[in-house]
Order: structure tokens, then sequence, then C-alpha cells
């Protein structure tokens, strides 16, 4: 594998390994302080772990196989930034409502939720449309609308980073940098144009996706379709959500936009793993097979590591009421079971999902087994030929063979 090629293997399997590091410890705390009351908030509780990992796991898959393609990429950087999301969410219930005090920093740390919600959804809702399938922009008259995008995710960031009141995600917590000179009704009007700004290059990137699906043709129409439609879904509930934020909506009605706002996100990998998966995209078939493959390993570990803490704590409870023996237990399992689970997953997944691989596997290790006992050199050059043309299907094959019966020079 050349360097460059490794380089990016190991740089998106770092990042599919920290984001799922923070969807478990997200997960943890979770369970560990479900009995807490959290006041209201957006969206719904968990919901930037579903996104997180979703995102995450895509992004690592597709960026593993195609790093010169920004769309894997920005996957990746998604589901980390959700995944961050996620744990300060926990870390800040767990140390403000759960355990006061027990955990440092933890309001300096909830400040962090202000604003990150913005670059990832930015980057989704904006950057994909504009980028996918082939990771450029269909032009450079669309140079504008990255930048525009690039201008009014910064503005936003840092207005609603210093918004007086409570944090939309943490309602608890106040804003501790919070402008202290203005009320919230006052705040509307300076962040409206970078809102405005948002929606506006949400609207104009998806009008890049409508352009480059009505352009294209044959295949690479087919190969848009479905993401397009997510693209817009996903775009039309962002817009409904900031038109009902910024018009005094009811609680209710913002609230159901919430969620289905999570959801249109959740949607966006999806379809586009689907379009892929269909439509050949990025030599999908064995690109799908590990994408499922890591969520269904992802899922068991997760279960497993959750299941052995409390399983640990209650046998360990006579002994400490630390967790710490119970975590490390817990990770040592986990540990174990990574690379025997991956395996076994694996070839489970391929057999329905990639099943040339499958098949070419099983060809090639019963020509080992025969080619054991063959003696006969016309019979194994007829299997080798036979095997090679089942297992790669080539449009054309030879074999050469050394006469050996000629005196060497």
């Amino acid at each position: 594998m050349p360097t460059t090629a490794r380089r990016s293997t190991m740089i998106a399997t770092a990042l599919w390994l920290a984001t799922m590091a923070l969807c478990v410890v997200s997960v943890t705390l979770l369970l560990s302080t479900r009995w807490v009351v959290v006041p209201e908030s957006w969206g719904f509780r968990g919901a930037s772990i579903f996104v997180g990992a979703t995102f995450g796991s895509v992004g690592a898959v597709v960026a593993r196989r195609r790093p010169d393609n920004s769309i894997g990429w920005l996957f990746c950087a998604i589901g980390i930034l959700f995944a961050i999301q996620a744990f300060v969410v926990e870390y800040t219930i767990t140390g403000i409502l759960a355990t006061p005090g027990q955990l440092p920093y933890a309001t300096q740390i909830g400040w962090i939720l202000t604003w990150i919600w913005v670059i990832p959804s930015g980057l989704a809702l904006i950057y994909l449309p504009l980028l996918f399938p082939t990771g450029r922009l269909l032009s450079r008259r669309w140079r504008p609308v990255a930048w525009l995008g690039a201008l009014s995710l910064a503005a936003s960031a840092a207005i609603v980073s210093i918004a007086p009141g409570p944090i939309d995600q943490a309602t608890y917590l106040d804003n501790p940098l919070g402008s202290t000179t203005m009320t919230t009704s006052d705040f509307i009007p300076v962040i409206a144009p970078a809102f405005i700004g948002f929606g506006l290059a949400i609207l104009l990137a998806l009008a890049s996706m409508i352009r480059r699906f009505t352009t294209s043709t044959g295949e690479a129409r087919l190969q848009i379709k479905w993401f397009a439609f997510a693209v817009a879904v996903a775009g039309a509930l962002d817009v409904l959500y900031y038109a009902a934020f910024l018009v005094a909506t009811p609680p209710t009605i913002v609230k159901v936009l919430e969620i289905l706002v999570v959801i249109g996100l959740l949607s966006l990998p999806v379809t586009a793993g689907l379009a892929i998966l269909r439509y050949r995209l990025y030599d999908i078939d064995r690109i799908i097979s590990r994408t499922i493959a890591y969520a269904v390993v992802s899922g068991v570990l997760i279960a497993t590591f959750v299941g052995a803490i409390l399983a640990f704590q209650a046998i360990l409870s006579p002994v400490t009421r630390s967790n710490t023996l119970a975590v490390a237990a817990s990770t040592l399992v986990v540990a174990a079971l990574f690379q025997p689970l991956r395996r076994r997953v694996q070839v489970l997944v391929d057999r329905r999902f990639h099943r040339a691989r499958y098949d070419a596997e099983r060809t090639t290790s019963a020509f080992s087994e025969r080619l054991r006992d063959q003696v006969d050199l016309a019979a194994v050059r007829t299997d080798l030929m036979t095997a090679v043309a089942t297992s790669l299907r080539p449009s054309s094959s030879a074999l050469w063979l050394r006469d050996t019966s000629e005196p060497s020079e």
C-alpha cells in the first residue's frame, strides 16, 4: 500500500475510533444519569450519539477506500463533531445536574454547546449537496456559495456563542459568556442576518444538487437521485426550523421540527450509502459491507461495554464503590472481543452484501485445497484459469509456463 494511502487509512481509522470512543463514553454517562430529570432542551437526549456514530462509520469506510474524495472526510468531520457535542451534553448533565461540583469545569465546557452544533449542521446541509458525489464543486460559478456557507457558519457560530440566557441544548445552564447588555429578544435581530445567510446557503446548495441532477445522464443521474431527495428534505426541515425559531412559533411545533431535523440529518449518510450500494459508486459492494460490519460491531461492542460495566459494578460493589475497576475490566473485555467479532461479522455481512468477494474467497480456498493433491500440470492449468475467471472475471486471461526441458545456458 502506498505511503499516502496508508496514512489516509490510519487517519480515517483514528477518526472513527475517536468518534466511537466519544459515543461510548456518552452512552455510559447517559445510562449512569438516566434518573436525572433534565429540563427541556434541543431535540431529544442522545440524538447526537446516533448522528455522530452514523456519520462517523460511513465516513471512515468511504475515506479509507477513496481518500482523494472529500465526501468521506466530510462524513468523518461531521461524525466526530456530533460525537463531541454528545459528550459535552452528557458531561454537563453529569457535572451540573447529577453530581454538582464533582466534574471539573462543567459550566465552562457546557459553553461549547452554544456553537458546536452549527458547524456539523452546516457541513451536512451545505457542503454535502455542493460536493456529492464527486467531491468537487459542479463548476467555478458555485464557489460564491461555498464562501457564503463558510462565512454564515463562522458568523452564526460566533454570534450564538455569546447569546444571552439559557443554552438551547442545555436550558439548565446560562451561557457563561453570554452578553450582559442584551436580552434574548434584543438578540434576535443580531443573529437573524447570519441565520438568513445560513438558510440561503442551504437553498443554493440544494440548487447546485438539482442542477447536477438535471444535467447528468444515465447512471450518474441515478446515483444522485436518492441522496438529492434526502438533502432536499433535510434542508427544507432545517430552513423551517430556523424560520420557526425567528418567528416566535409555539414550543410544541418547534420541538417537532427539532426532532424532524435530527431524522433528516440521519437520512443523509443512509441515503448516500443506498445510492452507492445500488449504483456501484466507489466500488460500494465492498464499502457497504464494511460500513454495515463496522456499524454492527460498534453496536455490539457498545452494548457489551455498557452491560459489562453494570455487571462488574454489581460484582465488585462489595469490594469497592469506585467504578474504575469496572470500566477497566469492561475495556479489556471489549478489546479482546474486537478482532474475532469483526472477522465473524465481516464474513456474515459479505455473504449478503458483498457476494462477489465472498464467492471469490470460497473459490480460491477450494482451489488451494485441490492443489495440494494435484500433480497433473494440465489439470492444474485448467483449474487455475477457471479459478481466476470465476474470482476476478477479467476480460481476458492467459498463462505462460516455462519449458524446463530445455537445458539452461
